[in-house]
């Protein structure tokens, strides 16, 4: 998203810099009450490392590349942040088709969000490039999430976020040019005014009972480890190794 805290595609990693703190500050203070800014998802922008490992600078996780994917289907527990840690900043975690090599991301999940210190947490979906939508729905950390994304026909897509928790499923259907050319699980520093924010402190979270086209995520053809990394090299976010359907991200610097 533009304007918003962007989620979705990895074209993130291709911008330089990150949301200077204020921004988060002042949006708080003309609100005069405190909510979860809005940030939207970008596409990855992924680049091979010479270590033989996929960088992005605003996304880790898994991505499935390389052939058509109609459907992805992943679940999560929402994860608490640490505001004394970073006091401005954002965490995403959302399932979702395209975004990787192309300018098209379909996608919902959660954001876990530190402003000023106050933490605060909210669901929403996106239609990258088009701006997220925030879901009234409530959410809180630990709550168990599970998300499905489907190619339900030509430029049509069928959202559905599910909170196990709390007992609530939001169903969202979107019209967008997808190409079907990717699909992934990722952990994201979202983006506001077009620069990527500073990512959260989430500790450790991850993904579990992840399919793609209804088969377990590690028998995915053309799957790839993501990294988080600044265009400076520092390292934000490390996926650990998969097992089936579940792997693990580990926080590193916001």
């Amino acid at each position: 998203m533009t304007g918003a805290v962007a989620l979705g595609a990895a074209v993130l990693v291709a911008v330089s810099g990150v949301v200077p703190a204020g921004a988060l500050q002042h949006r708080h203070h003309r609100n005069h009450r405190h909510e979860t800014p809005h940030t939207s998802s970008q596409p990855g922008d992924l680049k091979a490392a010479r270590t033989r490992k996929t960088i992005s600078q605003n996304w880790s996780g898994y991505v499935a590349s390389g052939g058509r994917f109609t459907t992805v289907s992943g679940s999560w527990t929402v994860p608490a942040v640490n505001c004394s840690s970073t006091p401005n900043g954002v965490v995403a975690l959302w399932v979702g088709i395209d975004g990787a090599g192309s300018k098209t991301v379909e996608q919902t999940g959660t954001f876990s969000a530190c402003d000023q210190g106050s933490a605060s947490y909210a669901a929403w979906y996106e239609a990258f490039p088009a701006s997220s939508i925030i879901l009234p729905n409530p959410v809180g950390p630990g709550d168990n999430m599970s998300a499905t994304v489907t190619n339900t026909g030509p430029n049509t897509f069928s959202l559905v976020l599910t909170n196990n928790s709390r007992g609530w499923t939001s169903t969202n259907n979107i019209q967008v040019r997808g190409r079907l050319a990717s699909a992934e699980a990722i952990v994201e520093a979202p983006s506001l005014h077009g620069q990527i924010v500073p990512l959260a402190d989430f500790g450790s979270t991850g993904f579990s009972n992840v399919t793609v086209n209804g088969a377990p995520l590690s028998s995915t053809r053309g799957l790839q480890p993501v990294t988080m990394a600044s265009l400076g090299g520092v390292v934000k976010a490390v996926p650990s190794v998969l097992s089936g359907g579940s792997f693990s991200v580990s926080w590193r610097h916001a």
